[in-house]
């Protein structure tokens, strides 16, 4: 069976049984494993839209139908699910607040694409 033992990381010594809170870094074992800690949410956001990204251009090529409004458009409908996901109750991160700037001007650019999609319409 394996076992997890908190090691503190003392320059080269590993020891089982002390934890020094003086020491910021601590690692984790498990039959000379290490165990990484847990991605941040923004890493983890930044990671996901990457490959919700990624995924859409893939479609677009196999569908040979390029055009960067749809692209737009999906990247922010991403976006905005991952902002909702990420979204604290009792505090916000300086990241979130700078995020939701994004997210505000990516609305005003869609509500643009929109208008133009509209006015579109009206003269064709």
């Amino acid at each position: 069976m394996d076992s997890i033992h908190p090691t503190v990381n003392t320059g080269g010594f590993l020891d089982p049984f002390t934890l020094d809170h003086k020491e910021k870094k601590i690692t984790y074992t498990a039959n000379s494993k290490h165990i990484t800690e847990p991605m941040k949410k923004k890493d983890l956001a930044v990671t996901v839209i990457a490959i919700w990204l990624m995924i859409v251009s893939i479609f677009m090529l196999l569908a040979y139908q390029v055009d960067l409004e749809i692209f737009f458009v999906l990247w922010l409908i991403g976006l905005l699910v991952i902002v909702e996901l990420m979204d604290t109750r009792f505090s916000l991160p300086p990241y979130m607040r700078y995020l939701k700037y994004v997210v505000a001007a990516g609305i005003l650019l869609f509500g643009g694409i929109v208008a133009g999609k509209v006015l579109d319409i009206l003269h064709g």
